[in-house]
């Protein structure tokens, strides 16, 4: 790539200008003719101004100038237009270098335009005038080439420079968001300025873009070359130190010796996690044959408990057959028995011709009629009473079991409050129904309202004791969960 073309607007005491460069230019003319001032604007876009990459007015050393009193050239002195102390624009002023770059015969890369843009103004506050530097932005348009009409445009009061608050925005309306790239460091600009200047839209490292900022400043340094390959190896390329290549090669061997130690280490390791692994497997087989060795067990134990319960039912249904044909028999018994106290009766009757031993043996079978359904109706409402016993055993005994265990923990409904609740009334009901059997059996009934209150109580005790059974018995079948008893069970099993 090359530079085809240069706009200058406010730079030093150059007026607006746009020139075209050839093959080979020289720049000649009196001193103070603008020469250096031209040829640092081309080092400060090529470097970004950057201060340990360039230093303007190369070809003399700047501590001179300040020997002889001149001032040091700045970017600001330079924007306000500096002329041994004299500024030609002393207000706040806006300065624009830019350059046009195509590439070289055999060169694949597009044209582009590279744009410093400055604003400077004049601190007037010290002894001496100082120019400052107050805003500094880099552009860069690929496939695109600028003029200075994009810089310096005309209106009805006449020509006028482009603030540079707005020059961003008005090439991006004209060329497109895209493809103004607008920078406002100077690393990022320089690292995508020389990748464009390479031919690619990517940038290039940091180190790269730096080393060829500073051998172009360099070379505009008009330092005389005497031989070309003194110039690329002190201008060029950078110098080496193998003393720390030495270090990293020592160091790359310490590596590779711990490296060795660490594979040792790891061989053993894997040696000892291979004998830990046969072990472990030699573990399980032996656990999976005791576990299938308990589980066949079990399972003995469960079918030889399932056909003792299976013959126990058996004997339990042949025991209840057996004990309803000997009701029926004893009824059977009891009616001929009666049949024949009845025959007997009233042949005694006739005989004697007394008609109130008639009454007497009638109200005598009433009386036996009625306590022997009184028997067979008391019967559940006694066996009631004997569970309601045991129920009440059972749950002191849970209660305890709660209160000194963490049950709970695991199965967290034994812990609700109205399980809880209910416990706490069961217990406070008592033991005790209040039923009297003999009392029920052998007192003459003259009234029974005594009675009837007592079975109130019963069934309020009776009522509690079902809503314990709901709660241990059932489950919330609409949410698919066990009841609290097969939770218990399960915990036990696993346990």
């Amino acid at each position: 790539m090359y530079c085809k073309k240069a706009i200058l607007v406010n730079w030093g005491n150059i007026p607006h200008l746009e020139f075209d460069f050839g093959p080979v230019n020289l720049f000649s003319g009196g001193n103070g003719s603008g020469k250096t001032t031209a040829a640092d604007a081309l080092q400060a876009l090529m470097t970004a101004a950057h201060e340990n990459l360039y230093s303007f007015n190369p070809g003399q050393d700047e501590s001179t100038q300040r020997s002889r009193g001149k001032n040091v050239r700045t970017l600001a002195s330079y924007i306000l237009g500096c002329d041994d102390g004299s500024y030609a624009r002393p207000r706040p002023t806006d300065g624009y270098i830019a350059a046009i770059f195509h590439p070289t015969e055999g060169e694949t890369g597009e044209v582009f335009t590279a744009i410093m843009c400055g604003r400077a103004s004049l601190d007037t506050a010290g002894a001496k005038k100082q120019a400052r530097q107050d805003s500094l932005l880099f552009m860069i348009l690929p496939g695109e080439q600028l003029n200075l009409s994009h810089f310096v445009r005309q209106d009805s009061v006449g020509k006028y420079v482009v603030p540079l608050t707005d020059i961003a925005k008005l090439l991006q309306s004209e060329f497109g968001k895209t493809t103004v790239e607008v920078f406002d460091k100077k690393g990022p600009y320089l690292r995508s300025l020389y990748g464009a200047l390479r031919g690619s839209r990517k940038a290039v490292s940091d180190r790269e873009a730096k080393h060829a900022a500073r051998t172009f400043a360099n070379f505009m340094a008009y330092k005389p070359v005497k031989s070309i390959n003194d110039f690329v190896a002190r201008e060029v390329l950078e110098p080496r130190d193998l003393s720390e290549d030495i270090k990293q090669v020592s160091e790359l061997m310490k590596t590779i010796h711990g490296m060795e130690d660490e594979t040792r280490q790891l061989k053993q390791s894997i040696g000892n996690l291979e004998l830990a692994d046969s072990h472990a497997a030699a573990y399980i087989d032996h656990w999976s044959a005791h576990c299938v060795d308990s589980y066949g067990e079990i399972t003995r134990q469960l079918f030889v408990k399932q056909d003792e319960y299976l013959k126990s039912k058996e004997n339990q249904r042949a025991m209840v057959e057996s004990i309803s044909e000997t009701e029926v028999r004893i009824s059977n018994n009891d009616n001929k028995k009666q049949s024949l106290h009845d025959h007997l009766v009233s042949l005694e009757a006739q005989r004697k011709g007394i008609s109130e031993l008639n009454d007497k043996d009638q109200l005598e079978r009433l009386v036996d009629s009625s306590r022997q359904q009184l028997s067979e109706t008391a019967k559940p409402l006694l066996e009631q009473n004997h569970q309601i016993s045991e129920n009440f055993l059972q749950v002191q005994s849970l209660k305890r079991q709660l209160n000194s265990s963490s049950i709970g923990v695991d199965i967290p409904a034994l812990e609700s409050k109205s399980l809880r609740k209910t416990l706490a009334d069961v217990i406070e009901a008592g033991q005790d129904s209040g039923i009297d059997s003999q009392k029920l059996f052998n007192a003459d009934w003259v009234g029974i309202a005594d009675l009837e209150s007592r079975l109130d109580d019963l069934i309020a005790i009776e009522t509690l004791h079902k809503d314990i059974v709901s709660n241990l018995h059932q489950s919330d079948r609409g949410k698919g969960a066990q009841s609290i008893r097969d939770q218990v069970l399960g915990l036990l099993q696993q346990r």
